[in-house]
């Protein structure tokens, strides 16, 4: 009896142990397939980084050199002509770089329409880098040519300063975005030991649809009237003005004063109602496509501020490098905040 029992002991310890071992064996079993998922997982994650690694190629932003164009399509086009080195230094600069260059390049609107911008501008105070890699800057010198807001069809010539620590050939990394929004790259690699290159002016067909002529006023209802009255050649040069046009223009023009009244604050604080003054050279294209510019000239009357119901006769005198016809745009606010634009072309002789 008594070893019967012994024997149903032994029996009953062995089941317990293996039934032990058995529940230890399945729970280590159950733990491996949820090991062996998430290092499935981890490697699945692990290779998909790999191939985003792979498909991702980094951008190949396209380089030109001197008289070389970079062109968008429709948007606009822009050449360095090349670079020149300068002793020059602007006394009320913070900027003390070892070298300057004094850059001159070209653009030409060939179809972005900005309503703020009233066209086409491009400055090169962007990314600079000098010959060795170091950051260079873009300085504040006295230029010939300003960049300016250019109309579909112009081309503007411009100047910039840029300094350098390092002389030699350095980089210019252009960033834009066009009219639909995407970002254009370009980089200009500049060489100052490179000849100059003649200015290019590429045709592009100007818009001249709602263009008025000498005599046909522009009227916006409630707000003023613009007429452009005549237009005579000049000899007269002012010899502190910096700049030598091929041709000078004296432009008779008046305007009235239909309604506009422009609410300001003086010094006071106290708000007074200003009348309107125009002017006459927001935008100037010569015969050729290129802008011209307003020319410190003599005139025998000058645009006032006038009351509602006043009307001005003025002079402006307009300098181009190219003689013959040319193109006037007028812009400016309206007291409803609507901007108003409107193109006079001029015909000479």
């Amino acid at each position: 009896m008594k070893r019967g029992i012994a024997a149903f002991a032994v029996f009953l310890s062995v089941s317990l142990l293996s039934a032990c071992n058995s529940a230890g064996i399945l729970g280590i079993e159950e733990k491996k397939p949820e090991t062996a998922v998430e290092s499935t997982a981890d490697q699945s994650e692990a290779s998909k980084a790999e191939s985003v690694k792979e498909v991702v190629v980094e951008e190949k932003v396209p380089e030109f050199k001197n008289g070389e164009t970079w062109t968008v399509d429709g948007q606009w086009s822009m050449t360095i002509l090349g670079a020149t080195m300068t002793e020059e230094r602007n006394e009320f600069s913070d900027l003390n770089p070892a070298v300057i260059y004094v850059v001159d390049y070209t653009y030409t609107n060939l179809g972005y329409e900005d309503t703020i911008l009233d066209g086409l501008y491009i400055p090169l105070d962007q990314e600079i880098v000098d010959s060795t890699g170091a950051e260079g800057c873009f300085y504040p010198g006295l230029i010939t040519y300003l960049p300016e807001n250019v109309p579909v069809g112009a081309t503007c010539r411009a100047q910039a300063w840029i300094g350098v620590e390092n002389p030699g050939a350095f980089k210019l990394n252009m960033s834009m975005y066009d009219v639909k929004m995407k970002q254009n790259k370009a980089s200009f690699i500049v060489d100052p030991d490179a000849e100059h290159v003649e200015m290019a002016i590429p045709p592009v067909e100007a818009e001249t649809a709602g263009t008025l002529g000498i005599g046909e006023p522009w009227t916006v209802d409630g707000q003023w009237s613009l007429t452009i009255t005549g237009v005579r050649p000049t000899d007269e040069r002012n010899e502190f003005e910096y700049r030598n046009p091929a041709a000078l223009y004296v432009v008779d023009y008046e305007y009235t004063n239909l309604g506009y009244q422009e609410e300001a604050s003086d010094v006071s604080g106290d708000s007074e109602d200003v009348g309107l003054f125009m002017t006459v050279d927001s935008q100037i294209v010569d015969s050729a496509g290129l802008m011209g510019y307003s020319y410190a000239g003599s005139v025998e009357s000058s645009p006032e501020t006038i009351p509602v119901g006043a009307t001005c006769h003025a002079q402006e005198c307009i300098g181009v490098d190219n003689p013959g016809d040319f193109r006037l745009t007028v812009s400016m606010y309206d007291t409803t905040g609507t901007k108003q634009r409107q193109t006079f072309l001029i015909k000479v002789g």
